[in-house]
């Protein structure tokens, strides 16, 4: 049983050592994004707004709906002079993937370019597919 104050803890988390640690990893792994499916709210030029549909969990275990994801880019693929252009439409279900590091400023410039911030596996930087 999990309760409120203790997060995804349970009664063996801090038990011993191992378990400890364990628990502090999976503390510090929740808060990396990777990918996630997601569901298309609108379209832009060349973005898409998604909400993620697996839904967020407390420690009670209460589920939460996420919030909408806004201005994500939509992957075309391209090959020389060439272009599988396939836009998204509302309804639509998809992947999103998240980068390593911040992208808004490769976004910005459109070229290579140092990480915006210190951020890393974040929301804010991600591509649906």
């Amino acid at each position: 049983m999990r309760h409120a104050s203790t997060g995804f803890g349970d009664v063996t988390s801090f038990s011993d050592d191992l378990n400890a640690t364990r628990f502090v990893v999976d503390q510090a792994l929740n808060e990396i994004v990777t990918a996630t499916l997601v569901l298309v709210k609108s379209v832009g030029n060349g973005t898409v707004n998604v909400q993620p549909l697996v839904s967020q969990v407390d420690g009670a275990g209460n589920s939460y709906p996420h919030s909408i994801i806004q201005g994500m880019p939509y992957i075309t693929l391209c090959g020389g002079s060439n272009a599988v252009v396939m836009t998204p439409v509302v309804g639509d279900i998809g992947l999103a993937v998240f980068a390593h590091s911040d992208t808004s400023a490769a976004r910005a410039n459109r070229k290579p370019s140092p990480p915006g911030s210190g951020r890393r596996f974040d929301w804010a930087d991600g591509g649906y597919l």
